[in-house]
């Protein structure tokens, strides 16, 4: 984890050095320090660094103490990492950003969780509720294994453009607990638009399976083929009653999915039928959706900010059939088969290449 960071900051320096105007003696000192370092000799990197810093412009001396505390840190000196980080967290500014990621990796690898929460805290202070400062809010609350706390801080960094696909799945797995359906389905199949392939898919994949196909959704399709080689109507033997008033209540969503007591089963003819389970089940994430779009007011959406903020217009975007279609099996192409599918289909890949 130190590592991954190290290297995003340390571009992020590099990329600041370049914007700025060093002497000619503390650009050397500098170019040779970065030689050093990704040559691994951290002790030769360090004493050049610490004498660039003597040379540069009293402005630039933030750039030469970045990388003194990352030395320190490759070194294993972790008490001096840490007191060389301070001062640029303590300044703000240009370099707080790439201080902070180390300085919590440092922390986190540490288990110094109180040291953790107070440097959050302190930036937090500083500049405001950005996302790496949640993440670590969030992660705080899994280790005291608060779920409120971590719904409401994974609430926070989805409703930020920099939020990842894997973010909305793991807001995900905490509405399947709390057993809130719309919201898991929701999160799930948003998380898997945004990053078909993320880490999370399968935890993804898992609740949209669970919740939109349910455990007898094989021998709901093989009563479907059936019927239609007898040409009849499928017998489900299930109860369509509670759903035939024109605008179902968000109570009764719990009957549409998974496919138990089925409305959805009811409007799902194409997913019965489709060619492979990836197939079947993007017509019923296109299906879910659909149903989600048209309950502004529901009681589930008052959970979560993310329906004004993100979702809101997701859904009125996918009102458009090809639109949804698309979306809906962009979602599974982190499966070869679910690839297979979207590429199969003309229309869509046409759609796809006009963007």
């Amino acid at each position: 984890m130190r590592t991954i960071f190290l290297s995003l900051f340390l571009a992020l320096s590099c990329g600041l050095s370049a914007q700025v105007q060093l002497s000619p003696q503390a650009e050397k000192d500098y170019k040779l320090g970065k030689d050093y370092f990704f040559k691994a000799d951290y002790r030769a990197a360090l004493n050049e660094f610490q004498e660039g810093k003597k040379q540069a412009e009293a402005e630039n001396r933030d750039l030469f103490q970045l990388e003194i505390a990352h030395c320190h840190l490759r070194l294993k000196e972790y008490e001096k990492a840490e007191k060389a980080f301070k001062p640029l967290i303590k300044k703000g500014g240009r370099l707080l950003p790439s201080a902070f990621q180390s300085l919590s990796s440092l922390y986190i690898d540490q288990k110094e969780t109180k040291k953790l929460k107070r440097l959050t805290d302190k930036a937090v202070r500083l500049q405001g509720e950005q996302i790496a400062f949640l993440r670590n809010y969030f992660y705080l609350a899994s280790l005291e294994k608060d779920q409120k706390a971590q719904q409401k801080y994974l609430e926070k960094i989805c409703a930020l453009p920099q939020a990842t696909g894997g973010d909305f799945i793991q807001l995900a797995q905490l509405a399947q607990q709390e057993n809130e359906v719309e919201l898991a389905v929701m999160a799930a199949s948003y998380g898997l638009v945004r990053e078909p392939r993320s880490s999370y898919k399968k935890a993804a994949l898992q609740i949209l399976e669970q919740q939109l196909m349910g455990p007898n959704w094989t021998n709901y399709c093989e009563i479907a083929q059936k019927a239609a080689q007898a040409k009849q109507q499928p017998d489900f033997g299930l109860d369509f009653s509670p759903l035939q008033t024109a605008a179902p209540t968000s109570e009764q969503f719990e009957l549409i999915v998974p496919l138990r007591a089925a409305q959805l089963l009811k409007d799902s003819s194409q997913a019965l039928y489709a060619a492979n389970p990836s197939q079947q089940l993007s017509e019923l994430i296109s299906l879910s959706w659909l149903f989600l779009g048209q309950h502004p007011r529901a009681k589930y959406w008052e959970k979560t900010k993310l329906y004004q903020n993100v979702y809101q217009e997701f859904l009125e975007k996918v009102k458009v059939p090809q639109k949804r279609k698309l979306f809906s099996h962009l979602a599974l192409v982190g499966r070869e088969e679910g690839l297979h599918n979207l590429l199969s289909k003309k229309d869509l890949v046409e759609m796809m290449k006009a963007k």
